[in-house]
């Protein structure tokens, strides 16, 4: 135990006597714990966390591609949307949203909430009853 008590003192005083050494290895420390905590947190929300919704393995999501005008993917509008929906031989219900950001605010600090209001009713988001942060239940917003 002497030993290990010596060895930190001896560490602790060549950290003293090099401030810039010690500076690029606080700070190589410090970004190198932050990414790891990011990338833990993006993985654990994306690929570990079940989605909220019941049978999340059978959702789907529908993009709109206009390659000749440089579109990749697009959302469909309203009239395109009606086109699925009256069209639709495979899916068991469909629905259509468009997700903004919003600014929550209470009594506490106000914080940044992802909203996704709905633009047709739909049996399957009824299972879209989220618990805020004050323990109130909102539904997503019908058309």
């Amino acid at each position: 135990m002497h030993t290990l008590i010596q060895d930190l003192r001896y560490g602790a005083r060549m950290l003293a006597k090099n401030p810039g050494l010690t500076l690029v290895i606080v700070l190589s420390l410090a970004i190198g714990i932050g990414a790891n905590t990011a990338i833990f947190s993006v993985t654990s929300t994306l690929l570990l966390k079940p989605l909220p919704y019941p049978h999340p393995d059978r959702l789907a999501i529908l993009w709109l591609r206009s390659p000749g005008i440089g579109i990749p993917q697009d959302w469909p509008s309203r009239g395109q949307y009606h086109d699925i929906k009256t069209q639709n031989h495979v899916f068991e219900d469909t629905a259509i949203a468009i997700g903004d950001e919003y600014i929550l605010t209470g009594l506490s600090k106000a914080i940044k909430v992802a909203c996704y209001p709905c633009w047709a009713q739909s049996r399957c988001w009824a299972a879209s009853l989220q618990r805020t942060k004050t323990g109130r239940a909102s539904w997503t917003r019908w058309c």
